[in-house]
């Protein structure tokens, strides 16, 4: 579950985004992996119920694509993140009758131990249960307001 604004401005350097992410609603297909997750050994999602991305800047890379740099906020930790964005133009959305829409997509990987999230266990064959490092991929369509 998440709520957001983004506000498009005349030049792409103009141009907003806040978006909130219950921490409650991150999914994986996997109950006990959600539960985990949701726990104080990650999200603490009873403590923090909401991680953000806020944007500080918009940086247009040529053509339609630009990087959307923010503060992202997880467990009241803020780190400045890059997502790599591109805007792939105009159309109807999921309901072809419906209002206009944004296509866009962004990326960034990011080390989770940046957030204090940084639960770990020794495997018996060396190494470590989970990366420190994580794939963030956005695929948004956004309806177009007045």
């Amino acid at each position: 579950d998440f709520d957001g604004t983004i506000v498009i401005g005349e030049r792409p350097e103009d141009s907003t985004a806040v978006v909130e992410i219950d921490t409650a609603s991150v999914e994986t297909k996997t109950d006990m992996r959600d539960d985990h997750l949701r726990s104080p050994d990650f999200f603490d999602s009873e403590r923090f119920p909401k991680m953000t991305f806020r944007s500080t800047e918009i940086r247009p890379t040529g053509g339609n694509t630009f990087q959307l740099v923010g503060e992202l906020t997880i467990k009241d930790v803020t780190n400045r993140v890059t997502l790599d964005a591109e805007f792939h133009g105009y159309g109807p959305g999921l309901d072809p009758d419906g209002p206009l829409v944004a296509f866009f997509s962004a990326r960034a990987e990011v080390d989770r131990e940046n957030w204090d999230l940084t639960w770990n266990v020794a495997v018996e064959t060396g190494g470590v249960l989970v990366g420190k490092r994580v794939q963030i991929e956005i695929e948004t369509e956004l309806q177009l307001q007045q």
